[in-house]
């Protein structure tokens, strides 16, 4: 990714590159957001056609899904599995 300084309003140096780099670091942000969220998109799309689950059920899988992520993050970085 591309790592962008910025100066403070005061600041008289300036690399003439800067702009462009802050361009480009917001648009990788952004796609890679937007990406994200299409497949999401299109993930859920396929299962509503293909698995016939209904959209409370995708909902429901989804939640369920962070849940034990979440779980298994806080397992993890226990003391009690830190052998």
């Amino acid at each position: 990714m591309v790592e962008c300084h910025t100066r403070g309003p005061g600041s008289s140096q300036g690399n003439a590159f800067e702009p462009f780099l802050r361009t480009a670091d917001f648009w990788l942000r952004a796609t890679g957001i937007y990406m994200s969220y299409k497949g999401t998109q299109a993930r859920a799309g396929l299962l509503r056609a293909f698995a016939g689950k209904t959209e409370a059920e995708l909902k429901e899988e989804v939640r369920l899904a962070w849940a034990a992520n979440v779980r298994l993050a806080c397992c993890c970085t226990s003391e009690l599995f830190q052998g």
